[in-house]
């Protein structure tokens, strides 16, 4: 028997990639495939699970339909992961899908009429009622619905299931989505996926779906709600009824279900007369000729769907006997547990607190609309907290609230009725900047160097919280110090992360460009990793898309599985962005975008802000222009090579803001080669950033020093 199911598995790989050159809007096959494929003894596991779950169903089909009428009721947790509130369904589209799942498990569906009267004999109430939690895990009341802001609800896998779960022996947890990436390998979208009995841990077990599939209602409006049909069939042991193409025997092979004549492959349309396999009466089958698919069954991929099997039946009951955690959930301890069993008095919730806001970056000056968001139960009383705010505080549900004072301030909002209360605070919520630059244009320059400067002036945006722009001090292009995302482990496909520079004035800056240095490796030919550059004019309040690309087109190296680091100039590539359609900004930022394509690490070293060069050939040997010590304390040395003779040279120390604040030469002749000045005295500077800025003949070099 075991060779019997390690070849199914075989035709099952075979079938999902068939599948996929259509629309394979079910992923679970290959979730599972990948699963099997991580371990050989997942494999042997499975085997052995698949053939108790075969005897143990055999078993219930002998029991005939009494082999289990008692209502099973399954308790039910939600998870709306949105991003932003974009995706924050409602709770009356939660209560429609799971009234789609009820009447299709239970045969209460408005079609069921539809099924065919060859098929109606085998059309069963699989007994399962799935019921929104009325307890949590703590003991507490709760609507069975948890609202979490992340951004992972875009392209979403299993790094969805750790952000929100409910112990799977004592709910079934669901967790809605915006997208689900195609991890499939093939063509399509996928709308939903789930994990099956025995596949791995149970911290896992579930569905994921996503919101426009999820009930008839809100963002599923149109949407006939059996996605969820279809993926809690999984969840309870059931296969495709295309499982294993034509197969051979019925209890053996194809979805081990008699009483579904087995189909080759999925369609998706209703054709009544489709007849894609003539060996339906191979077996102990219901049918004793060969009949056409039953494509209206649940766990096939057509249009037409209103029933499931007695078969299918005996294959639920037999996986909910089998495994403990389904025996436990279902059980009626457990609905007295989680306040799902008949009878349970509804209780009064305390309200969660949430909130969003319009915007997070403004200037001073500038406002922020806060809305109350709380969920689980009305509120009766709420109080905001907005540090540093105009007002600092408010009892309204929605309010605008202006800042004059630069810094990151905390938002906090306490919600409360007769029965308690909770409070959410998010640190840094707003951030304001003064709309007077902190530095000049005309010269910047950030290679990484100092740790102080990258914390205050450099904004680090990780909105999934795994991997982050982070500064390092083991490489970069002509130093040490360079910024980096480790891609290549840690981020999921989709994850996007940013970082923002601090403000610029380039009013005076003629022909105003940003230049950066880049190191970036794909995984292989397919990595699609994007890098993208905006500029904002506002403090952040809102962004230009001004540089983009993808994969090879900012690659600086060959493609590398292994994990990329930059070991030599070599491996680094310059970028460009012209800035001259913003020239004459005073307050200028910068933001760097990278999303994960299933590439390598990303580096950023030596970002250059200033005016593009007029004259053809540069006076300077490139990079030539060093400062060391740097950072210095009491003296410096400034070296540069010129090419050839400058007429007119200038040597100066600037602050931030380009103002002059010491002068080493000014009008010197100086001859082409190598030049060395010694600046010996910082007594008279405060500690702090410094450009050193040489002219020659109307060009301009600048190089950042720190003085301790």
């Amino acid at each position: 028997m075991k060779k019997v199911l390690l070849s199914f598995f075989g035709l099952s790989l075979s079938l999902v990639i068939q599948a996929q050159n259509n629309t394979n809007w079910c992923g679970s096959d290959q979730h599972l495939q990948q699963y099997l494929n991580e371990n050989p003894s997942n494999q042997e596991m499975w085997d052995i699970q698949m053939e108790q779950l075969r005897q143990k169903q055999a078993y219930f089909e002998q029991l005939g339909n009494n082999g289990n009428e008692a209502l099973r009721i399954v308790p039910v947790v939600v998870h709306i992961i949105h991003d932003n509130w974009s995706g924050n369904i409602s709770d009356e589209q939660v209560e429609d899908a799971l009234r789609v799942m009820t009447e299709d498990f239970k045969r209460l569906n408005t079609d069921s009429n539809d099924t065919r009267a060859l098929f109606k004999p085998f059309a069963a109430n699989c007994e399962l009622e799935f019921r929104l939690a009325k307890i949590d895990p703590n003991g507490n009341c709760t609507k069975g619905i948890v609202r979490v802001n992340s951004v992972l609800t875009n392209s979403a896998y299993e790094n969805v299931k750790a952000l929100s779960y409910w112990n799977s022996s004592k709910y079934f947890n669901i967790w809605v989505v915006k997208t689900i990436a195609n991890f499939t390998g093939g063509g399509g979208t996928i709308l939903g996926y789930a994990q099956f009995p025995g596949q791995g841990s149970w911290n896992t077990y579930g569905v994921v779906c996503r919101n426009d599939q999820f009930g008839t209602i809100g963002t599923a409006t149109g949407a006939d709600g059996r996605t969820m049909s279809h993926e809690a069939g999984h969840c309870f042991g059931l296969l495709h009824t295309f499982q294993g193409n034509c197969g051979s025997n019925c209890s053996t092979s194809g979805d081990y279900v008699c009483d579904t004549p087995p189909t080759y492959d999925a369609t998706y349309a209703c054709n009544l007369s489709q007849n894609t396999c003539s060996n339906d009466a191979s077996g102990p089958s219901a049918y004793n000729t060969n009949v056409v698919d039953q494509i209206e069954n649940y766990m096939s991929y057509d249009a037409c769907q209103n029933m499931f099997s007695l078969g299918q039946k005996a294959r639920i009951n037999a996986a909910i006997a089998q495994f403990s955690q389904l025996t436990s959930l279902v059980s009626n301890s457990n609905n007295i547990a989680t306040g799902t069993n008949n009878g349970y008095v509804t209780q009064t919730c305390k309200p969660i607190a949430d909130f969003k806001q319009s915007i997070n970056m403004i200037c001073t000056g500038a406002s922020v609309v806060f809305s109350d968001m709380s969920y689980n139960a009305p509120v009766t009383t709420r109080n905001w907290t907005f540090t540093n705010g105009n007002p600092a505080s408010s009892t309204d549900s929605t309010k605008s609230v202006s800042y004059s004072t630069v810094g990151k301030h905390n938002v906090s909002l306490t919600v409360a009725n007769g029965v308690g209360n909770s409070t959410k605070t998010v640190n840094g919520a707003v951030i304001v900047s003064s709309t007077t630059a902190s530095y000049s244009g005309w010269g910047y320059q950030e290679g990484f160097e100092d740790a102080g400067t990258f914390s205050n002036d450099w904004i680090v945006v990780d909105p999934s919280g795994t991997r982050k722009w982070e500064r390092i001090t083991t490489t970069g292009y002509n130093s040490a110090s360079s910024i980096r995302i480790l891609n290549l482990t840690g981020n999921g496909e989709g994850e996007w992360d940013e970082i923002i520079s601090p403000s610029f004035n380039i009013s005076q800056v003629p022909n105003p460009e940003l230049k950066f240095k880049v190191a970036y490796a794909q995984k292989n030919s397919s990595s699609n990793d994007n890098l993208r550059v905006y500029y904002s004019t506002n403090c952040g309040q809102s962004w230009v898309l001004k540089y983009t690309k993808s994969g090879s087109q900012f690659s600086s190296v060959s493609p590398t599985a292994t994990n990329f680091v930059p070991n030599s100039p070599s491996q680094w590539k310059e970028e460009t962005v012209s800035l001259s359609g913003i020239s004459g900004n005073s307050n200028l930022r910068i933001k760097f975008y990278f999303k994960n394509g299933v590439g390598n690490n990303i580096y950023i070293d030596d970002i250059n802000i200033g005016g593009a060069n007029s004259i053809n050939e540069s006076l300077l040997e490139s990079n030539a222009l060093q400062v060391y010590p740097n950072p210095a304390t009491t003296g410096a040395t400034v070296s540069f090579t010129l090419l050839k003779e400058a007429n007119f040279a200038r040597l100066q120390i600037v602050d931030v803001l380009g103002k002059v604040v010491g002068t080493v030469f000014n009008g010197a002749s100086l001859n082409e080669g190598k030049h060395t000045v010694e600046i010996n005295d910082f007594s008279h500077f405060t500690s702090g950033v410094y450009f050193i800025k040489l002219e020659a003949d109307g060009q301009v070099f600048t190089q950042k020093l720190i003085i301790e």
